[in-house]
């Protein structure tokens, strides 16, 4: 027995990597690992009362990153750390749900698991396939084995652990049902088409004196319009950038690395080898720093003079560009055709960038210089007169909210956040971004959710009060001309009022497509147009640029499309219910996150999520 466990150490390697990783996942739910101390430092979030812990939160994110292949990359990391963490928020959730339901596993489930359907990597594996089919006696040999008790106890919990969470699922996903009503009226909407014509009263052919809008109608229909106004709670900033630029002396660095280089290959060195090794254009360094054939004009223009003007086959450098500094050989130039039929003269050339890019040193002095004045603002010195005092410009943004763009910062989840948990007056501790360096930040003033005042949102009140009213003229006149004898036809040859433009459907759309000419996209327009009998006029009706009468003149016929869906109904109830149970699991996930008391604490780590 010793043997064949043995000669099948990868069968257990693999069984082992996945109790384990079933364990990270899974553990924190029955109270994960006992990384929580005292002042609760170690808890990442609360979901309803319940922790999560910041050690196997950090976990998740590794194995993210170590599947992606690119743990460096600023924007992979930001993106693992947000799949991570509402990956774990989800899986809270549904354990609380499974709990609350009862769903549960039973010993003999485990059993039955374990048994006959082993993970996927066991399945495939060479060792258990007999014939090109799994050998379950193969596999259960292998069970018999004392030395798989250890393994086989981690697969166990891991199992208990997640068979309910996949019943929970399987109920969620049985929720998916459609009926041939929705199926049909679906298919509708995506191949029934019409034309038509219509006469449009456009709104902005009606003027309104804006001085002929009262400050009581601005009131009553704000009032009318409260809703529309609503705001959430937003603050206002004050802040000071502190960049992360290269000093003077991150540039006698790279110049030292130029002469190194430019001395090793004075000593021999290839320049393929060199640029392998010390470029950091990533776009060539592994071609051996190989531009290509390129034109005159077409690099900066202390490069352009470099390769146009350098002696063919000899190193030259540094050459010094908003990029770095650059060492580089001419390897030929001449006359060739520059893909467009053009001849013209091209040069073929090889680089080496050495960038001047901010050292530790410099990283240290900059963070430094963020943390003494934010340090100094909890002493209670004056932030304005410090930054007066140290020479830094103070900025100011618009009103934002917890889930916009920071003001200078951009978006940036963790700054929003120690923000808006910060109280007036208050100065957050330093955040630093990639883009833009150090920022210090003050909360200048707090704006509770409300509604905002005619003041606050007069403009926008005038114009909506002046649009009404020009609809309310468009309306009138649109009637008149109908009450008038509008004609059974409409065409082009109609006589129609000042206000009054004739238009027309000529190619067929369907249900919410983009009309070209006046309409553009209109959903009231073209729900009229697919409803109204074939040849009449509609009574005039207000749309989003001004009053229509429209008259459909083709709709395709709807029995017949219905006729010719019947046939692939059954594929269309399978395609669709597919469709559906991947939607279900995110509504589901929504309107339980909505519902449920989540409490966000990454803030308290130093990281941007």
């Amino acid at each position: 027995m010793m043997r064949t466990l043995r000669d099948n150490t990868h069968i257990v390697l693999w069984i082992l990597i996945l109790a384990f990783v079933g364990t990270i996942i899974f553990s924190w739910g029955m109270g994960g690992f006992d990384t929580l101390k005292e002042d609760g430092s170690a808890v990442v979030a609360t979901v309803n009362g319940q922790d999560v812990q910041y050690q196997d939160y950090e976990r998740l994110v590794s194995g993210r990153l170590q599947q992606s292949g690119d743990q460096n990359d600023a924007r992979m990391v930001m993106q693992a750390r947000s799949q991570s963490w509402n990956d774990l928020i989800n899986l809270t959730l549904e354990r609380q749900l499974a709990k609350a339901l009862g769903i549960g596993v039973s010993d003999s489930e485990v059993s039955d698991r374990i048994m006959y359907l082993p993970p996927a990597m066991v399945a495939m594996d060479t060792t258990f396939i007999t014939n090109g089919q799994f050998d379950t006696l193969k596999w259960h040999e292998m069970l018999k084995s004392d030395n798989a008790k250890a393994w086989l106890m981690g697969m166990e919990a891991q199992y208990r652990e997640s068979m309910p969470i996949e019943k929970l699922r399987s109920r969620l996903m049985a929720s998916a049902l459609v009926s041939d009503a929705n199926l049909m009226d679906d298919h509708l909407q995506k191949t029934q088409t019409a034309t038509g014509h219509y006469v449009l009263f456009n709104y902005a052919k009606f003027p309104v004196d804006t001085n002929e809008v009262t400050e009581a109608e601005l009131t009553d229909w704000h009032q009318k319009h409260q809703k529309d106004y609503e705001v959430e709670e937003r603050r206002e900033i004050q802040y000071v950038q502190i960049p992360v630029a290269p000093s003077h002396e991150d540039s006698l660095d790279a110049q030292e690395q130029v002469d190194y280089v430019l001395k090793q290959l004075a000593g021999g060195e290839t320049f393929e080898n060199m640029a392998r090794i010390y470029s950091t254009d990533e776009s060539n360094a592994d071609k051996g720093g190989d531009l290509g054939w390129f034109s005159r004009g077409r690099m900066v223009p202390e490069f352009d003079a470099a390769a146009f003007g350098s002696p063919i086959g000899q190193v030259t450098g540094p050459v010094k560009t908003q990029f770095g500094f650059h060492i580089l050989r001419v390897n030929g130039r001449e006359v060739r055709d520059n893909g467009a039929g053009v001849k013209e003269e091209q040069a073929q050339v090889q680089h080496i960038l050495i960038k001047v890019e901010p050292g530790a040193d410099t990283h240290s002095e900059l963070r430094a210089k963020a943390d003494a004045l934010y340090e100094d603002v909890q002493k209670g010195l004056d932030f304005e007169v410090l930054c007066a005092e140290r020479q830094l410009k103070i900025e100011e943004g618009r009103p934002f909210t917890a889930k916009s763009f920071v003001p200078g910062v951009g978006r940036n989840q963790r700054a929003a956040d120690l923000i808006f948990q910060a109280k007036a007056g208050e100065v957050i501790s330093p955040v630093y971004t990639e883009q833009g360096g150090w920022f210090v930040v003050r909360v200048k003033s707090v704006l509770p959710k409300g509604v905002e005042g005619v003041k606050e949102r007069k403009q926008e009140i005038r114009a909506a009060v002046i649009k009404e009213k020009q609809k309310a003229q468009a309306l009138k006149a649109a009637q008149t001309w109908a009450a008038a004898g509008a004609p059974a036809q409409l065409d082009s040859a109609m006589v129609l009022p000042a206000q009054a433009e004739y238009g027309k459907v000529a190619q067929p759309v369907r249900v919410n497509q983009f009309i070209p000419g006046a309409v553009g996209r209109d959903l009231t327009f073209t729900a009229k147009l697919f409803r109204q009998p074939l040849g009449t006029l509609s009574k005039p009706f207000a749309g989003e640029r001004g009053v229509y009468v429209l008259q459909c003149t083709q709709r395709d016929e709807a029995k017949t499309i219905l006729d010719q869906l019947a046939a692939q109904l059954p594929a269309k109830r399978a395609e669709t219910r597919m469709t559906l149970k991947n939607g279900v699991y995110g509504a589901w996930s929504a309107w339980a996150r909505e519902k449920a008391d989540i409490q966000d604490q990454r803030v308290r780590f130093n990281f941007e999520y």
